[in-house]
């Protein structure tokens, strides 16, 4: 048929989406968000010259209404590269199933509003070098489990009002390089764990800009031998 042409000619081409009208029915295997009221949307999946698989949220009809994300079938695409649900302002959670993912560097959930929580199985992503976090305001706390991101370079929490505290396991994340929590104006407090930074001497900035609620800083700081820029602006 036509439409079974015009597929093929998008896979072709690198890049495989669904249109609004063929939403209702996304083909087995693929990531998609869904909606209350709303049928599962494939996200839009690109392939670019070096292989690098992306899956996008921003060019799905509705994105800002999708509450869940997850696949259809018995299995999708492990090969994901980078992950962008920017702008999701309804996903209330990830699956547990998105360790699965063990090829992904790049997480981005920004503006995710009603996202209270992340996965545990989130600290199974030993590929994942950045994971972005800003202005998700309902975001409370990180699991434990994040210290098991063997290989995460930066974590950015700015704007992350809801955020109390750091989890003891942020010591573990020996690769860190850029740790910003700006505008996090419910953290009171940073770990101790955070001088077993020092010994990786990866870290390089930290940004606690808009931090209000933060009134003292831990001595540990001085045993981060190479940090670079620290950031007390609005405190």
């Amino acid at each position: 048929s036509q439409r079974r042409l015009e597929r093929a000619q998008g896979r072709s081409q690198g890049q495989r989406s669904v249109s609004v009208a063929d939403a209702h029915a996304p083909p087995l295997g693929t990531w998609v968000l869904r909606g209350r009221g709303l049928g599962p949307t494939e996200l839009q999946e690109v392939t670019s010259a070096d292989g690098t698989i992306t899956l996008a949220a921003q060019n799905v009809a509705s994105a800002s209404k999708m509450e869940e994300f997850g696949f259809v079938g018995a299995q999708a695409n492990l090969s994901v590269v980078e992950l962008d649900l920017s702008g999701c302002s309804a996903l209330r959670s990830l699956p547990e199933a998105i360790a699965q993912l063990r090829s992904l560097q790049r997480l981005n959930l920004d503006r995710c509003t009603s996202l209270p929580a992340l996965p545990t199985s989130v600290g199974r992503l030993r590929s994942l070098l950045t994971l972005h976090l800003a202005r998700c305001s309902r975001l409370s706390a990180l699991p434990e489990s994040v210290g098991g991101l063997d290989a995460l370079e930066q974590l950015n929490l700015d704007g992350c009002a809801a955020l109390r505290a750091l989890p003891e396991a942020i010591g573990r994340l020996v690769s860190l390089q850029h740790l910003s929590l700006d505008g996090c104006h419910g953290l009171h407090a940073l770990p101790d764990s955070l001088h077993e930074l020092g010994p990786s001497d990866a870290i390089r900035v930290l940004n606690l800009g808009a931090c209000e609620g933060l009134v003292t800083l831990p001595d540990a700081l001085g045993e981060l031998t190479s940090l670079q820029h620290l950031y007390l602006n609005g405190c």
